[in-house]
């Protein structure tokens, strides 16, 4: 698993966070094993938890679905903290709750991991970072499901892997290019990636200089 190198420094501040997550008003989505395990809980607790979390039939599927109160999540308390883990544990988590803000992103037989910057000390993290982002890869297993990459898969990509990342270093070098502004940075990673669209476009009619790895690049 890739990420970049200050993931490691990110835990959840829980009571500390102005805006905090739990409180955004956002849809929280249990997934089956949580529901199964919180439907078992016994207890004015358990009361709360059927209370709450209801299931939500959408196109035919089922989802287990925590209705907010007033913008809140209903177990959070007066102090900020969450009934649920103060009771259960942090383990006792839904996959949701567990992951934010972390989100994945499969390049190929590699997972990427970043975190979201609608998390405040995700936020804070890296922009009081003064150094340019590096990666690193660690052995860790994603709480999400997912797909295992193969062989199989890379006949569809529509360039071969090795120039995929080879677009996703250059798009990063630029950004991180601190010879010149930020604003500039930004134009030039737009207009580099604009190019490379443009020639992705038209896989149709270059679809064979596309997969034999003859795709040019623009240096900007």
């Amino acid at each position: 698993m890739r990420v970049p190198d200050y993931y490691p420094q990110f835990t959840c501040i829980a009571d500390r966070c102005v805006n905090s997550c739990c409180r955004a008003g956002w849809e929280i989505d249990l997934d089956d094993d949580t529901y199964a395990r919180y439907m078992t809980v016994e207890g004015e607790l358990g009361e709360r938890l059927k209370k709450y979390i209801d299931n939500v039939e959408e196109d035919g599927e089922i989802f287990h679905v925590c209705h907010m109160q007033e913008g809140s999540c209903p177990f959070v308390n007066k102090r900020g903290l969450c009934d649920i883990v103060l009771a259960l544990g942090e383990d006792a988590l839904s996959v949701v709750c567990t992951e934010y803000p972390r989100y994945y992103v499969d390049c190929g037989p590699v997972t990427e991991v970043s975190l979201s910057l609608s998390c405040e000390e995700a936020a804070r993290i890296l922009y009081e970072k003064e150094t340019p982002m590096t990666f690193m890869e660690i052995d860790d297993t994603p709480n999400v499901a997912g797909k295992v990459f193969d062989e199989e898969d890379e006949k569809y990509l529509m360039i071969p892997m090795d120039q995929f990342q080879e677009i996703r270093n250059n798009t990063i070098s630029l950004l991180q290019d601190r010879s010149r502004h930020v604003t500039e940075r930004l134009k030039n990673a737009f207009s580099y990636t604009e190019q490379v669209q443009e020639i992705l476009n038209e896989a149709e009619d270059r679809l064979e200089e596309v997969s034999t790895g003859e795709l040019s690049y623009v240096n900007l």
